[in-house]
């Protein structure tokens, strides 16, 4: 009873047997396991290469409004203090690097101000622009992404910060790093 059966062409047009039924039916599972392959594979591919890149959400408005507010408290208690010399600020805005392991998926932005103690140090700061900038992204290329999230290492960045741009400079010193902008996407 088991006929071996193929298709049969005729002049009525094609005429399916047995063993031709069973081929047209292996058709739309063999598309089925394509289309279940195929949605692995796409799932497999964001999972392992694009589940890293969406942003995280950390403490950084926060430290940057907190950071801010000390430069701004610094500034009004240096105008306020009459007969003493006060500290000179300056301002290095957006500083735009990517982490180190991030392979350019994710960005850091830091903005600061930084306390120098006379004005020799301040103009020096001014024509060494870029070369300070250039220092200080070499500087934040290096460190991870984890490394630059954790707000208990905001002081150490600060520390090495302080000591790049103090190794520019000759004719004085930066006594402190003031954050105005801390943001990691």
């Amino acid at each position: 009873m088991a006929e071996n059966l193929d298709i049969t062409i005729d002049d009525n047009g094609v005429t399916p047997t047995k063993s031709g039924k069973k081929k047209l039916l292996l058709i739309p599972l063999i598309l089925l396991v394509l289309a279940v392959q195929t949605v692995a594979a796409y799932y497999t591919v964001q999972y392992l290469f694009f589940s890293h890149a969406a942003p995280k959400t950390t403490q950084s408005s926060e430290v940057a409004a907190a950071d801010s507010a000390a430069v701004e408290e610094h500034k009004a208690e240096s105008s306020e203090a009459s007969g003493e010399t006060a500290e000179e600020l300056y301002e290095i805005k957006d500083i735009i690097v990517n982490p180190s392991g991030t392979l350019g998926r994710r960005y850091f932005v830091l903005s600061m101000g930084l306390e120098v103690s006379n004005a020799h140090a301040l103009e020096e700061l001014k024509a060494k622009d870029a070369i300070i900038r250039d220092a200080l992204i070499t500087l934040l290329t290096q460190k991870s992404l984890d490394y630059i999230s954790d707000v208990l290492n905001m002081e150490n960045i600060r520390t090495e910060i302080m000591q790049t741009v103090n190794e520019k400079l000759q004719k004085g010193k930066v006594a402190k790093v003031y954050f105005t902008s801390y943001i990691l996407q």
